[in-house]
């Protein structure tokens, strides 16, 4: 019995609608794609503690579970309402955003937007300072 191997043909408003994507790739998808291209140079979690761990010498069994209880906490000290200065390198804390009135996109109806709470990070001037003078990345 012959299968029938021949791919779907694709409706016209499907490629439209991916023209602008094809033209313009996401600026940072790091899900696992080997290539990244100039835009997307954004490293996984994986990655970061594979690059620790070749910096310090260490094992990257033992690099993962350091940075995870560095990221908890950052983020702990976050939700208590601290903030979290490094040195040269810049301050992690946690602002809040007043309560405003927006605009449903669909019907233009207002909207009562309530206050929040978001994480924040102000770059150290060390840290700015080596931004400007290193190469912009190609």
């Amino acid at each position: 019995m012959a299968m029938n191997l021949k791919a779907p043909a694709l409706n016209n408003t499907f490629l439209k609608g991916r023209a602008h994507q094809l033209q313009h790739p996401p600026r940072c998808v790091s899900l696992g794609r080997p290539a990244r291209s100039a835009p997307c140079m954004a490293i996984s979690k994986k990655e970061l503690v594979a690059k620790v761990a070749d910096k310090t010498e260490i094992s990257v069994k033992d690099v993962g579970p350091i940075i995870n209880a560095t990221l908890e906490v950052i983020s702990e000290s976050l939700l208590i309402g601290e903030k979290v200065s490094l040195i040269g390198f810049g301050t992690f804390e946690a602002r809040t955003r007043k309560a405003r009135t927006g605009r449903n996109p669909r019907t233009g109806e207002p909207l009562d937007i309530p206050e929040s709470r978001i994480p924040a990070f102000s770059a150290g001037k060390a840290f700015k300072d080596a931004m400007k003078a290193a190469p912009k990345p190609e």
